[in-house]
């Protein structure tokens, strides 16, 4: 974990995660800047399968490059903390079976890679979307997920977009209806601006569900999303202050035309906010007993 020093001999744990949306080819040569810049924990996008085209500009990994990450996991100098498995679509019920197989195909992946997290996000192509079908995928999704030992994590979406959650209420359904002690959230922050501005307030609302956190900035017009921290206009502050009370593993996801300097620079300035947020409550708790 990363540790953030606060100053008065007090220190927190977080684990910061680089994602390999921003992979720069080739994967070893980003993979050992990352490692310089202090990054130790990683996140690994839907790996392509061996029939589709390879392309410079494609954030999802080569299974030649999920193997060069698996033998970094096994020499131990990174290690893998979430699986994004891409969208879920369920427009229609043998839509749903294929993209529910995808994702349990990263179940698997998962367990190499030794990660404990797998997300997905629930989509639809077409705008007709059956939530009961929905449903039903995610409980198919979470008994695999079950039997390997894993931890399964919805993303929410933008407001307008093809993403089916876009809201508190949505999230709090599917959880409701699902029922599964091993199904999340993964909340995007930049995603979850796009209905309420205030995104401290929307995590502090749903905190007891969150299992992973996607970090990012927006600018308030909505018009520029997933920058690096402080890029944008939401309030990091009080976003900071909920999520250094709840040790959520955060990834750091941000626009795929950004370098390892650009991840760097965005860790930096989160373990900043979090180190003060940390120390805020620390003068809080020493004012309080004195």
């Amino acid at each position: 974990m990363e540790s953030v020093a606060t100053g008065m001999e007090v220190s927190e744990t977080y684990v910061i995660a680089a994602s390999t949306h921003n992979i720069k080819r080739p994967i070893l040569d980003w993979l050992r800047l990352l490692i310089h810049f202090g990054f130790s924990y990683l996140d690994v996008e839907c790996v392509r399968s061996p029939d589709e085209a390879d392309s410079i500009a494609d954030s999802r990994i080569s299974l030649e490059e999920a193997k060069i990450i698996e033998n970094a996991v096994e020499k131990g100098v990174v290690n893998v903390v979430s699986i994004e498995a891409g969208s879920l679509f369920v427009d229609t019920p043998r839509l749903a079976r294929r993209y529910e197989e995808v994702v349990k195909k990263m179940l698997k992946l998962a367990k190499r890679l030794k990660a404990g997290i797998v997300s997905f996000t629930p989509a639809s192509m077409s705008g007709g979307t059956s939530w009961e079908g929905l449903v039903e995928s995610c409980k198919s999704i979470c008994s695999e997920a079950e039997s390997y030992g894993l931890i399964v994590a919805f993303e929410n979406g933008e407001v307008g977009s093809r993403k089916i959650i876009q809201s508190v209420e949505d999230m709090r359904r599917l959880l409701d209806e699902v029922d599964r002690d091993n199904l999340g959230l993964c909340i995007d922050i930049s995603a979850a601006a796009t209905y309420d501005f205030d995104v401290a307030k929307i995590i502090k609302s749903i905190v007891d569900a969150v299992k992973i956190v996607h970090i990012n900035d927006i600018t308030a017009d909505l018009a520029f999303k997933n920058l690096p921290v402080g890029v944008g206009d939401l309030d990091y502050e009080s976003i900071a202050s909920i999520l250094s009370g709840i040790k959520t593993p955060m990834i750091l996801e941000l626009y795929s035309g950004y370098g390892p300097v650009e991840l760097y620079l965005c860790k930096r300035k989160l373990e900043q906010l979090l180190s003060k947020a940390v120390r805020t409550r620390w003068d809080t708790r020493l004012k309080g007993s004195g």
